[in-house]
This record gives structure tokens, C-alpha cells and sequence, in this order.
């Protein structure tokens, strides 16, 4: 299912599997994601945890035991429960399974906030260690940009520039 917020810069609509960005438009429709074409990356946005890559062999090893995980974690392919919804922002959660902890063995809570403010989209990660021992984790967003934006310019002419970190 898919969720729509919105401001008066932005129409944003997330996908309830994997909590993943679906579009991203602003008032004159201009589309800011990627749409999925299989010919060259079917996703658009996935969200990764518990760990972002490839494993070599498909599987790590904990406390002597083998797990198996594809690429980028479960989160991408699971279905996540809207638990705050307003015109500008949502939260998504999703929490272990008997099938999440064969494959990951903790139980945890891990959200994705989207809040719109102004022109911009603040994405929150937010994840709760739920268990007595220490949980191991990678977090983060696969996001595809619709480039070029505009008429007369090409992919080369875009970069992205990160703040200072925190």
C-alpha cells in the first residue's frame, strides 16, 4: 500500500514494503526518484538493516553459528506497520519474526520517520535493541535520483553535498 505526505513544496508517496520512497514530486510535477526500471535497477529507495552489502557466500557466522542474508538485509522486502501518520510526515516500523530471527538472531524495533519540511524530506532511522545482549547492526538508504532534472543538462552535470557530520 502506498502512503502519501505531503506539503506545500512536496508530494512524497512511501510503500509500506520496506518503508521504501516510491516518488517524489514537487509542485510543478517534477519527479525527483528514480522509477524502477528493470532494464538498468528495479528499486527505487530501499531501506537496509540489519546490513547493507553483500556477504560473502550469502552468510556470517555468530557465537559458532551460520546465518544466511541476502544483499542489504531483510528490511527492504518486509512490510511495515504505519504507527503515526500527519499531512507531512509518517513513521513505519517493523519489528523480528520467527523468520527475520532465523536469518538474525535479535529481537528489535526499527523505524523509518519521513518529515517533510520546507522543500526538504528529513528520513529518520531510529532502531531499539529489544534484547539482553548486544546487537550488532547496519542502517542506512539506497536512494535512485531521476537525473537529469532538467532540459539541457545530463547526469554529470549533478553531485551530491553531505553536511558537516554530527
Amino acid at each position: 500500500m502506498l502512503y502519501v505526505i505531503q506539503n506545500e513544496y512536496l508530494t512524497v508517496q512511501i510503500d509500506e514494503k520496506g518503508a521504501t520512497l516510491w516518488s517524489v514530486q514537487d509542485k510543478e510535477g517534477t519527479e525527483y526518484l528514480w522509477q524502477g526500471n528493470p532494464e538498468y535497477w528495479k528499486d527505487r529507495a530501499p531501506n537496509l538493516f540489519p546490513y547493507i552489502a553483500r556477504m560473502t557466500e550469502g552468510q556470517y557466522c555468530l557465537n559458532e553459528k551460520n546465518y544466511h542474508m541476502d544483499i542489504h538485509g531483510f528490511a527492504k522486502d518486509t512490510i511495515f506497520k504505519v504507527v503515526q501518520i500527519s499531512e507531512s510526515q509518517i513513521v513505519f516500523s517493523m519489528v523480528q519474526t520467527n523468520e527475520t530471527y532465523g536469518q538474525y538472531p535479535y529481537k528489535f524495533c526499527f523505524s523509518v520517520i519521513y518529515k517533510l519540511e520546507g522543500s526538504k524530506i528529513n528520513i529518520t532511522y531510529y532502531v531499539r535493541n529489544d534484547d539482553d545482549k548486544t546487537m550488532y547492526f547496519g542502517v542506512g538508504g539506497h536512494p535512485g535520483f531521476n537525473v537529469p532534472f532538467e532540459d539541457g543538462t545530463q547526469f554529470e552535470d549533478y553531485y551530491l553535498e553531505f553536511n558537516e557530520t554530527r
